[in-house]
């Protein structure tokens, strides 16, 4: 079974990174877009777990801190760089340093309980709104990324995030909640 811990985002994101989504598919190349209802901020992924492990995967995740926190999302820009963007993303301008200390102690914890070793390069709090399929240099892309610089999609208050079931379909994964942590 293929796992992550991720955090949702409200309607009001999900709703202004659809329009970012729009303005960036004519200069983007071949991208998949992330649907609006799978957007989150992930804070440890685990990829494929034991089916007998799912129930002590889920219970190192109880009772850590951290929620409710305010989160403000700002800034789009990509991984690794704009000039030869893999991963699309929304940053954060608030909140971060919560999410970062949440995935750090999902790591203690997932490594303690069940020997998982955490992610080599660490955390950074972003939300994935694209992966390109063929990753080349796109002039266009890079200007766009650049004239998105600063583009504000709002603020919210988190108050749980979810270990969360990933199904892999041609047509995109499909996830499914299978504990909830939080507020």
């Amino acid at each position: 079974m293929r796992l992550f811990f991720g955090l949702p985002v409200d309607e009001n994101v999900r709703n202004r990174v659809l329009t970012v989504q729009d303005r960036l598919r004519s200069v983007a190349g071949k991208v998949k877009w992330v649907e609006s209802a799978n957007l989150h901020f992930t804070l440890r992924f685990l990829g494929e777990t034991a089916d007998g492990e799912v129930e002590r995967v889920a219970q190192a995740a109880e009772g850590i801190r951290g929620l409710p926190v305010g989160l403000a999302l700002r800034d789009v820009g990509a991984f690794p760089g704009p000039g030869r963007a893999r991963v699309i993303w929304v940053g954060l301008a608030r909140g971060g340093e919560t999410l970062a200390q949440i995935s750090r102690e999902l790591d203690a914890r997932l490594e303690a309980k069940l020997g998982l070793a955490a992610e080599p390069r660490g955390f950074t709090p972003h939300l994935t709104i694209g992966r390109v399929k063929a990753p080349a240099p796109n002039e266009a892309l890079s200007r766009s990324l650049e004239a998105l610089r600063d583009e504000e999609f709002g603020e919210f208050t988190a108050e749980r995030f979810m270990l969360y079931r990933s199904t892999l379909r041609p047509e995109g994964p499909v996830y499914h909640v299978l504990r909830e942590y939080g507020a």
